[in-house]
């Protein structure tokens, strides 16, 4: 199960529990407000780290997205590096560099000779 299937499922249980509160106020003797409290923030914490992975996940499939296009732009012959760094939005040529010798074990130009 992925973490953010229980997490949600995590959020619904907390949800009844909180409706039961609501309903039945017998239970609040059973389960105080301050109880409640820190299952929610239990539970907001866990909602935020979930979503810092999926961002970095996301910034990665970009990057790596990016790159695969510069390798086309490559083998194309058309552009500069520097060029073919701006067309796929990377800030600067150095940083492209760096980043498409670590995916592809090589420099751009030496992929383009």
């Amino acid at each position: 199960m992925s973490s953010f299937i229980r997490i949600v499922k995590n959020y619904e249980n907390i949800c009844r529990l909180g409706h039961s509160i609501i309903n039945h106020k017998d239970l609040v003797r059973r389960c105080p407000p301050e109880k409640l409290a820190d299952e929610f923030r239990k539970q907001e914490e866990r909602i935020d780290a979930f979503f810092i992975e999926a961002d970095k996940a996301h910034q990665k499939w970009i990057k790596n997205k990016k790159l695969e296009h510069s390798l086309k732009l490559i083998e194309g012959e058309k552009f500069s590096i520097k060029e073919i760094a701006y067309k796929c939005g990377f800030e600067n040529a150095t940083t492209f560099s760096r980043l498409f010798k670590s995916k592809y074990g090589a420099s751009p130009k030496y992929y383009m000779q």
